[in-house]
This record gives C-alpha cells, structure tokens and sequence, in this order.
C-alpha cells in the first residue's frame, strides 16, 4: 500500500495482519519515481520487508555517471542524506532488504532529478563564510526570507522556495519571517497574504485576508507570521481607525492600530487583538505630531509567544516599546523601553531600547530582543553598533535587568551599522543566532559571546552576467533568519516487530525518530465507540534513535501516534 510523500499530511497506515505477504507497507517510497526535487537534503524512505533488520540504500549520479556511488546502510525505513548531492542533477537509487547478511529483497531502481534555480547558480548568489567553527554541525541550516532559500553553515544554499515566473529574479523584499514549523512545513508572509507551504512550494493554507477585524477589504497583514505548535496561526495586522485628534479635539484623524488575529485550521477567527483596547493613548501618541492628519501608529514589528505563560511579547518600534500581553484577558502585563526608569542606571543591569526589533522568549522566561540601537540624533559620524540583550522579565516587587549583552561589532562596518531591521533568536543548540537586517552580515554567538559562525550575501547585479562579464556583487540583505537542525526536524516511521521463528508480525511496533531533533511522541489508544483514547503513553526519542512498543489489540480500536508538539501530524495503526 503506498502513501502520501510524508510532509506536511495526515497519515493514515493500515495495520495489516496477513503475515504471508513478503512486504509490509508501512512507509512510502520517497524520492518516487521521475520526482523533480528543489532542495539537497534528501530523506531516502522505503517500503518495510517482513523479517528484515537492515537494509542498503544504493544511489548513483545519472547525470555524471563517473561520480562515486552513494551507498547507506540503515536498520529502520528511513534515512536522511544531508551532503553529497547536486542541483542540476539526475539520480536513481534503489534499496535492498537483508536478514544478517542474507538479502531478502531488492526493488526497482527510482530516478529523481533536483532542479536548479538562478537562486543556486554560484554566478548569481553567494553567501560568504568569514567564521566557521568547525565543533558545530555542518547539517544545520539557516532560512533566509528575501532570498526564500535554506543555506548550510559553509554557505551552500540547500534548499530553494520556488517561486512563479514574474519573481524569478533573485531575491523578494516583500517575503518576510520564512520559518519552519514543528511538522517540517515552511510559514511566511508577503504584500498580499501569509502562506503554509511544503518543502515543494505547495500551499497548505493561507490567510484568508478578508477584513473582518480590520473591518476594510484586506487585513493588512505585515511583520510577523507563523504557525504555533498548537497548530493555529498568528499574523500582524492593522486596523485604520478614523477619530478624534489626539492633540486636537476640534479635529479628526486617521490612526494606524496595531492589531493581532490567531486563525485555526479551517481559517476561522478564534482570537485577536487590537492595540487601541488595551494600550493607553499616552503611550500609543508619545511620539505622535499634532499637525499631521495621519498618525503611522507604533509600528509593531514582531511577536512572540510562549505557551507556558500563555503570553504574547510584542516589539513596537517607533515607541521603543516591548510589551508582554496575557492571551486570556488581553491585557498588558508590563513593558520594557527606552523610557523605563531602572535604578542606578549606570549599573550593568541598566539597558536602553530604540528602534528594536525581535523579540523572542528564551527557555528561561527572560526576553531576547535585536537592539537597532538607532542613532537619531542624525550625526552620521557617531558610531552606533546593534546589541543583542537579554532582558530578564520583572517579577513582583523586582525591575527588569539586563542579563547579557552582546554589540554585534565588525570589521567590515568600522563607522557603524543603520538602525534599520534585524532580528535575533535563540538557537536549537543554545547560541544567539542575529540577522543585521539593514546590513548583509549573518552571526552566531554563544552565550560566553565567542563568535562561531558569521556569513555575509551577496548577489550579482551584472544585467547579463556570463563568464565574459565580471559579476558586480553587491551585499545582499535579509530581514530575518530562521536557524534550525536540518530540512527534517521531525520526521518519524513505524515498524513491525517480525518473530522471523514463528514468521509472524508481533503484538510490537518500533517507533523510529528519523528527524535531527530530539522528540517527545505520543501514543493514544482508541476504541472504536470513544472518542477519549483509552491509554496514553509518552517517550522521548533522541534524534535517529528508536523504541519498541507493546500494545494489546482491542477489536475496533486503533493507535494515533505522533509528536507531541505537532499532533496533526500522525500515524494511525488500526487494529
């Protein structure tokens, strides 16, 4: 029984029980046959052979059939190959299935060929690698919006978004925040809507834009978009608000407000909120001209959220304003800025905002913010650098603190870097991942600030660039960065457990964590007349580690296994 390519889907596995057959389908083949591919990590996945415990994966270049052949050896239904293979190319790859060293199988051959793109042409873009520590694991990769491609730490792009023919050229200034969610999808935003795709390019779901918080003909989306682990989506908007002048009651104007709308699956609106219910005027207008007619507003430019203390943080920068807001009554718990008032200001702890941009949640609770560090006094001589800061959140009676801080320095800006965007968010691995925004320059930092990987990008702004034309490079900028493990954070199969004496499928299935992340699963037990599962159970895999699972058969019922952070994503066994 074949199934859907395993990204981004329900799945639905059959259990079956009919022993005699020599194939047991509880995977899919991947790549498939004549699959066109547009990225260079590849997660190999194959059909289960009863009785079988390892299999070789054999995968040759058609294209330069003088290249070495691939050979993986693997015990479960799939492997990822993170290095080795080439835009432009056509493989075919077969697999063969082994008891000890007695070959039980051998399946057809499979050719896929990975397409190239003006994006993975080394005469049009290049990203590069000035730091490089090489303790750190070269399968990581970095998505990066305006290019919409995923590059890996020695600045190999591996992965490409692709995109309709009017934007063929290099980069889009209008995609912004492209990230990966817990199933492996991809979220961004761009002038029109906020989209889910899979690794192809295929949307899975959109916004559907059509003004009912903003109350006009478009929400407005802009900033910030993504998908929680919850599955429900979150994205920036603005709501146009004709009312009294601020400053001048005898006179109206129009006020851009900020607001925020989480949509479920089936794009229903089951939360927002709006900036002019629950921030104060003094606050919203302290910055605002009394002789305009159209106040731009705070201009919100990130948000995070952190299930935990069921809170949302906020990035406001024309206010240098950072607000955390409780999800259940809306309201702003505290805020952090440039106007704050922190005893004994000349003290380590002490901190100043303006114009940041961010924020994140780091695992402790404390506040992860991109310090543009603005210079608006319009001195251009006066050397200004941004700062990566860690805010620790007040708590009772105690202010904020500043707990560390980072000036993102470098040698290639020696008179400063602009105020303008940026980001930076915690990493996977415990770093400081920064992307400069108004500069090309890309960084990571550990928390002792020791400078272990920096990038800078580059595209070719020749009109026609060919080998008899030098390329004129030109930094290349990015809004923001996204860091994660590998193109498959999670990923996972099942497996029979096979009595090869009895030659019978055992009351036992393995559970394969097959993705780069270490992962909490859940397994649900149904009856077919509830709709409660009837036993829970939980394990905690470590990347390319596997567990047995005994269960006793209930007639009717069925298993739901998935990942605990993405439960969309699952596998059913039924009985």
């Amino acid at each position: 029984m074949k199934l859907s390519h395993l990204f981004q889907r329900n799945f639905y596995i059959i259990w079956l029980l009919l022993c005699s057959l020599p194939k047991l389908a509880l995977s899919t083949i991947f790549p498939n046959d004549n699959a066109i591919l547009n990225f260079t990590q590849v997660m190999f996945e194959y059909d289960e052979t009863a009785g079988s415990d390892n299999y070789i994966l054999t995968i040759e270049n058609w294209t330069n059939p003088s290249s070495k052949k691939i050979i993986l050896k693997n015990k479960t239904l799939a492997v990822p190959l993170l290095q080795g293979l080439v835009f432009g190319n056509t493989y075919k790859w077969h697999w063969e299935a082994f008891q000890g060293k007695k070959k039980l199988f051998t399946s057809a051959s499979f050719r896929f060929t990975i397409e190239s793109s003006n994006l993975t042409d080394p005469n049009q873009v290049e990203i590069r690698i000035t730091k490089n520590n090489p303790q750190l694991n070269p399968n990581n990769i970095f998505l990066l919006d305006y290019l919409g491609v995923a590059i890996n730490r020695k600045g190999n792009i591996i992965w490409y978004m692709p995109r309709s023919e009017e934007k063929k050229k290099n980069g889009d200034s209008t995609r912004r925040s492209l990230r990966m969610t817990t199933n492996g999808s991809f979220t961004y935003l761009d002038n029109t809507n906020c989209y889910e795709k899979d690794i192809f390019g295929h949307i899975l779901w959109q916004t559907p834009n059509d003004g009912k918080i903003s109350g006009d003909s478009t929400e407005y989306y802009h900033h910030d978009f993504r998908k929680l682990s919850n599955q429900t989506y979150i994205a920036c908007s603005y709501k146009f608000i004709r009312e009294p002048h601020f400053f001048d009651l005898s006179k109206t104007w129009k006020v851009r407000y900020n607001t925020v709308i989480q949509y479920d699956s089936t794009k229903k609106v089951i939360w927002f909120w709006n900036e002019k219910d629950h921030v104060d005027g003094s606050l919203i207008f302290e910055n605002g001209d009394p002789t305009i007619n159209d106040f731009p507003g705070t201009h919100m430019n990130g948000f995070d959220y952190d299930d935990r203390q069921n809170a949302f943080i906020f990035s406001f920068r024309n206010t240098s304003r950072i607000l955390k807001v409780d999800y259940t009554t809306k309201e702003v718990q505290f805020e952090l800025g440039r106007y704050r008032t922190i005893k004994n200001s000349t003290s380590p702890e002490s901190y100043t905002l303006a114009n940041q941009h961010g924020p994140a949640w780091m695992p402790d609770s404390s506040i992860l913010i991109y310090d543009n560090n603005f210079n608006s006094s319009g001195n251009k001589s006066l050397t200004t650098n941004p700062h990566l800061l860690i805010i620790r959140q007040p708590s009772g009676n105690q202010q904020e603190r500043k707990i560390w801080d980072y000036e993102c320095v470098s040698d290639s800006f020696p008179k400063g870097q602009s105020g303008k965007e940026g980001y930076a968010m915690p990493m996977y691995n415990g770093n400081i991942m920064a992307c400069q925004g108004s500069t090309n320059r890309l960084l990571e930092v550990t928390r002792k600030k020791e400078l272990v990987w920096e990038a800078f990008c580059f595209e070719n702004k020749s009109n026609m660039p060919n080998e008899k034309v030098l390329p004129e490079w030109k930094p290349f900028l990015n809004y923001r960065t996204f860091a994660v493990s590998s193109l498959y954070p999670t990923y996972f199969t099942l497996q029979h457990l096979y009595d090869t004496r009895k030659k019978e499928i055992k009351n036992k299935i393995q559970i394969n964590n097959e993705g780069s992340d270490e992962k909490k699963f859940t397994i649900a037990q149904y009856s077919l007349y509830r709709n409660e599962p009837v036993k829970i159970t939980e394990i905690i895999l470590k990347s390319r580690r596997s567990k047995e699972f005994k269960f006793i058969p209930e007639p009717n019922g069925y298993l739901k296994i998935f990942p605990s952070d993405a439960e969309n994503y699952f596998h059913r066994l039924d009985f």
